[in-house]
């Protein structure tokens, strides 16, 4: 990936990315989810990529199935925009779970979608169905969102407070990106969004079965089953937290535009940013005081300014040279982190590296 990558057509950088993502077929092994309190959370929200910074590990969603995607409006007359309005050809989903699966005990699905605009950097949706899992192993059986509900269960609790570390509301992901842009890189003029996307799946596919089953029939099942030009979810949107906003919007539907596979790169580097539910709170005033806070954000206290992120000074035009976005000591001076606290010396070693490593890296993969 070069420094022109970001200029190119949604098209052209959907079929760069496909090329090193279909390449090599290995998944990757499985790391500890404890290894993700060795890392900056904040890289997540911040870094302006489709990948992964050099040295950086999914503790979490390890492995998966990657493959493209188109969204493709429904029609139906609504109020959103970017995106939302003019929808994507091109774009990639990958599918996988939280963490390993051993066959006996519940799955935890959930996915990651990127849009790709022209001239511009993509725009990321992250949803599953619950971060407490599910006992039917069918992962197209219930339907995703991206906002979640704080999980019941210890340590899926510990990993969602890490990630407060980025955000007061994370388990949130905000939408104003997708509706910023239009595909052809048109900017918006007003931005609307809505407050929450529900996906739907599609209930012909019978590609996952309820009982358990482990990592490897994870895979081929998708590979096998999911064909392309299949819908795989259709894509309604909440238009606000308010109780006497009834009825969901039908935006549209995610259609597969190849066949899923396992991939090396999907697995090490392909890499989705995370947006600040902050960002539609500034956009949309209204929305905390309607909120329970509490349980949707796992904290009463939710500032509704966001951090000035490196992806926003690059969608305004500003450049962010390499080793500046995303970094720095996100735990210095807070929530116990001190100067130099955890994860800094991590994030100093691979500001230094990026340039040299990036470039190696990407190489590897294009003749793996």
């Amino acid at each position: 990936m070069d420094s022109t990558y970001e200029s190119q057509t949604a098209a052209v950088k959907e079929k760069y990315l496909w090329t090193v993502t279909s390449k090599c077929t290995k998944p990757a092994d499985w790391g500890t989810v404890a290894g993700i309190f060795q890392e900056s959370v904040k890289t997540s929200f911040d870094d302006v990529s489709d990948v992964m910074p050099p040295g950086r590990f999914k503790y979490i969603h390890t492995v998966g199935a990657v493959a493209t995607v188109a969204f493709v409006p429904s029609g139906e007359t609504h109020k959103f925009t970017g995106l939302f309005s003019s929808g994507a050809q091109h774009g990639l989903l990958r599918l996988s779970t939280a963490t390993q699966i051993d066959g006996s005990q519940a799955i935890t699905p959930g996915f990651g979608l990127k849009l790709l605009i022209d001239g511009k950097p993509s725009v990321n949706v992250l949803a599953m169905p619950s971060l407490d899992g599910q006992v039917d192993f069918n992962v197209l059986s219930l339907n995703y969102s991206n906002h979640l509900s704080y999980p019941t269960s210890w340590a899926a609790s510990i990993v969602a407070k890490k990630f407060t570390q980025a955000s007061n509301c994370p388990l949130m992901v905000g939408l104003s990106d997708i509706a910023t842009y239009t595909e052809d890189g048109t900017l918006v003029t007003s931005v609307v969004m809505p407050f929450e996307l529900i996906f739907v799946p599609n209930s012909e596919i019978k590609a996952f079965p309820s009982a358990p089953y482990g990592d490897a029939d994870f895979l081929s099942y998708a590979e096998m089953f999911i064909d392309q030009d299949s819908i795989l979810f259709e894509v309604y949107g909440r238009t606000s937290p308010h109780a006497d906003d009834v009825g969901d919007v039908h935006l549209g539907s995610i259609k597969t535009t190849s066949k899923f596979t396992r991939s090396t790169f999907g697995d090490t580097q392909l890499f989705f940013t995370h947006q600040y539910m902050e960002h539609d709170f500034v956009q949309n005033p209204d929305w905390l005081p309607s909120m329970d806070i509490q349980n949707s954000c796992g904290t009463s206290e939710v500032d509704p300014l966001p951090p000035q992120s490196p992806r926003e000074r690059v969608m305004q035009g500003e450049h962010i040279s390499d080793g500046k976005a995303g970094r720095g000591c996100p735990f210095a001076n807070s929530r116990g982190g001190g100067k130099g606290g955890v994860g800094c010396p991590f994030l100093r070693a691979q500001a230094r590296q990026k340039k040299l490593e990036q470039q190696q890296h990407m190489s590897e993969n294009t003749v793996a």
